[in-house]
């Protein structure tokens, strides 16, 4: 369980690592957003960026509470070791990363069919969007082929 502590103190200072980098990038934004011209469109945007930035350190603060919980009790460590390190778990996460991969992938290629119909913008960055992914995928795809 040491190496496990271990393990956890380290994912504690990643997320406040990140909690550090994400609210200077934060006020950034705010005082970037303060200066453009509003409208529905541009209010809808910061709203959206304000929303995910809130969300990501809302979870990172929730995981350093749950792991200095976790820390601090030793049946609490237990179960959270048991939790990530469960088999069946790691199982279901595989699989239904790889149905999502595999949906999210019929999906752009259908957008982008439609897109072309309505417009130009939408239709390009549908087709990035899933140029990015099938370039990530095969690229985890070959780590994972040298690496097992």
């Amino acid at each position: 369980m040491e190496r496990y502590n271990e393990v956890l103190r380290k994912k504690i200072l990643m997320c406040v690592l990140l909690i550090a980098i994400t609210i200077p990038v934060i006020i950034t934004l705010t005082m970037i957003n303060a200066k453009i011209p509003s409208n529905h469109s541009t209010d809808f945007i910061k709203g959206v960026q304000f929303g995910m930035f809130f969300g990501l350190e809302t979870l990172l603060l929730m995981n350093i509470i749950k792991f200095r919980g976790a820390l601090n009790n030793k049946e609490k460590l237990k179960l959270l070791y048991i939790k990530e390190n469960d088999e069946r778990e790691k199982l279901i996460l595989l699989k239904s990363s790889l149905m999502a991969i595999n949906i999210i992938t019929v999906i752009l290629a259908l957008g982008i069919i439609v897109s072309g119909f309505y417009n130009e913008i939408v239709f390009f960055t549908l087709i990035m969007t899933l140029f990015i992914v099938g370039v990530v995928r095969i690229g985890l795809k070959i780590y994972y082929n040298k690496k097992y």
